[in-house]
């Protein structure tokens, strides 16, 4: 099973729920997707490597991946964008959910990035 990991960047911790809903994805040697921004991305990629996940994949819309804790394989999603705006990474979240079978958001309830993700994971777009 490919789950993807994701969420909102103002948030860098994993809720309790969270932490035991990655766990059991773990336990059933799930494959995951991260992103690679500061914030939740980086609070799974932190919590995958006190794990000691291996089957873990970060992907970016940037030029290089700008977090890589665990040192994994490594994917670049071009967007066809030169600006910086959150449009380029926007690439990398719709690349993430549609390769993924499930996914797992941490959502401020303000985050639009994270709201359109739920709704692509949930609706298979």
């Amino acid at each position: 099973m490919l789950v993807v990991l994701g969420g909102t960047r103002k948030v860098g911790k994993l809720p309790l729920e969270v932490l035991d809903l990655l766990r059991t994805y773990v336990n059933k040697k799930s494959l995951f997707l991260v992103g690679d921004a500061p914030g939740i991305d980086t609070a799974f990629q932190k919590e995958l490597k006190k794990l000691k996940v291996d089957g873990v994949t970060v992907c970016s819309s940037a030029e290089e991946v700008r977090n890589n804790i665990g040192n994994w394989s490594e994917k670049i999603i071009e967007s066809g964008l030169i600006s910086k705006s959150n449009a380029r990474h926007a690439a990398k979240d719709r690349f993430m959910t549609k390769e993924a079978d499930l996914g797992v958001m941490v959502w401020d309830t303000q985050s639009a990035g994270t709201l359109a993700n739920v709704l692509a994971i949930v609706t298979g777009n």
